[in-house]
């Protein structure tokens, strides 16, 4: 089981974000993942690289499709990846040291969005991963 912490420092402004992004994450049915939303109050990502991998989300990432999410999400489960941090900086975004840190960095696209949309897309992603691997008919493309 891999176990995804999407963290960020961002403040959440609309009342029902956390709800949606929560949802998202609870739909998830799969054998392979967990992952739990979590708002930290550090700028900067805390993790043991002995035990989980940090994966960053930023504008000067890799941009991913949704089976390209599935497939390295499966690919680490895979590998023996049991605990993957999923970072969402806050509106200054990270300092170089996390950047390189960071085992993989994902792009959202080209534009530049709030930390609390990325963070609602993000878990989107996951769970539409965690679809694709199970054969859901939730995912057309």
């Amino acid at each position: 089981m891999l176990a995804i912490r999407l963290r960020t420092p961002a403040r959440l402004p609309f009342p029902h974000t956390r709800d949606t992004i929560d949802e998202l994450l609870n739909r998830i049915r799969g054998r392979k993942i967990r992952v739990e939303f979590e708002q930290v109050r550090r700028p900067e990502p805390k993790i043991d690289p002995s035990r989980e991998q940090l994966w960053l989300l930023d504008e000067t990432g890799a941009g991913w499709d949704s089976r390209t999410w599935a497939r390295k999400l499966e690919e680490s489960t895979d590998a023996g990846v049991k605990s993957i941090v999923l970072f969402v900086g806050g509106s200054h975004g990270v300092s170089p040291a996390v950047r390189k840190q960071a085992r993989q960095t994902i792009s959202l696209g080209h534009g530049t969005f709030p930390s609390w949309l990325a963070c609602l897309v993000a878990a989107e992603q996951i769970y539409r991963a965690d679809s694709i691997l199970r054969g859901s008919p939730y995912h057309h493309g």
